[in-house]
């Protein structure tokens, strides 16, 4: 289990100080700052801190920076209002399902790391329904180390947990969740009527969910090959797998000039008159759009203004799409006004959200 990202209850302290080490801190990443910001004006931020978790549930969208939850429509512009909660102890996760909205929190004191994950009192991690049919503690499960949904978007959507020991169920609102007879499960995907169970918690699927894809991790959560010896791929679901190192472009992607994969999304956008598919790779250097068609091109950081999430570095599972053409990065930087939840909408630039 440890080499599998099955939480994102990290100590936001440490990633910081492991990225201020190589991101914007630096001479040349605050003179980055201030060029752009001369071309595009920082906004301002609606959604503080490090954004680990976003979801859908009834035509809205959720995020959590682990003390508060924040709201807005689905395809609403930049902007996010906090909802009210009364949980004992920070809020890690969301998840939903097509009735459910999920809250997974845990105790601040005893916070969950790499370091300690083996050994870690889960039971301190507490399982809430916030908006359903019935809310409250989800009852007979305990000690659950991760949540997560199949990220349908027509319907079908399931909201799974894995727990401590490693078995995988699916929930069922404050009832008694199903075992899934899988374990160590870390997200999942919807694939025509079928959700497939993924251990690692970087994948995506299409806005039809007819096509889906998931990278597996190289040991210390990354994705690319330090040695050579290996090779890596964007795996499919009912698509063709893309090859890492055999990508065009500003490619071949590699770990030393582009730094650890945290994020996989699907996204489409018109490109002279035509409707173009692609898969965005986030990683602690920014993002790289791969076209999903033969020429495999590589693109670094491709929408307006996207040079500022080059300087800063994406939380690991914080990156997320939606059909309207929305992107969403939790990003984490040492300029503490550049700390927290970036936007792009199409005709605008990326910026705080």
């Amino acid at each position: 289990m440890k080499n599998q990202k099955y939480f994102i209850l990290f100590s936001i302290l440490t990633l910081a100080g492991i990225l201020f080490s190589s991101c914007g801190g630096g001479a040349g990443g605050g003179a980055i700052f201030k060029a752009i910001e001369s071309e595009v004006k920082l906004g301002k931020k609606t959604a503080s801190w490090a954004i680990t978790s976003m979801v859908y549930y009834n035509e809205q969208l959720y995020c959590t920076n682990g003390d508060k939850i924040f709201t807005k429509g689905k395809g609403a512009g930049r902007g996010w209002s906090s909802i009210s909660t009364n949980y004992d102890g920070a809020i890690g996760l969301l998840a939903s399902d097509d009735n459910n909205l999920y809250v997974l929190t845990y105790k601040p004191s005893t916070e969950v790391t790499s370091a300690n994950q083996d050994t870690y009192n889960y039971s301190d991690m507490k399982l809430n329904v916030l908006y359903g049919p019935a809310t409250g503690a989800v009852t007979g499960i305990s000690n659950v180390m991760t949540i997560f949904d199949n990220k349908s978007y027509n319907g079908g959507r399931e909201a799974y947990a894995t727990v401590y020991g490693g078995t995988t169920y699916k929930l069922n609102g404050t009832a008694a969740p199903t075992s899934t007879g899988s374990s160590d499960i870390a997200s999942a995907v919807k694939v025509g009527s079928s959700s497939h169970l993924i251990q690692s918690f970087i994948s995506t699927s299409d806005y039809t969910n007819s096509r889906a894809w998931h990278i597996e991790l190289n040991g210390n959560h990354s994705s690319f090959d330090k040695s050579n010896t290996a090779t890596f791929t964007i795996t499919g679901i009912g698509a063709p797998s893309i090859n890492l190192e055999q990508t065009t472009g500003d490619g071949p992607l590699s770990e030393k000039k582009h730094g650890k994969i945290t994020g996989l999304a699907y996204y489409e956008e018109t490109i002279d008159s035509e409707n173009k598919q692609f898969l965005l790779v986030a990683t602690t250097k920014g993002y790289y759009r791969v076209a999903l068609d033969n020429t495999k091109v590589v693109k670094a950081n491709p929408h307006n203004n996207g040079e500022q999430l080059a300087g800063q570095g994406i939380i690991e599972g914080s990156f997320w799409t939606l059909s309207t053409g929305a992107i969403y990065a939790g990003v984490t930087s040492a300029d503490k006004n550049r700390y927290g939840l970036w936007a792009y909408y199409p005709n605008d630039a990326w910026n705080m959200d």
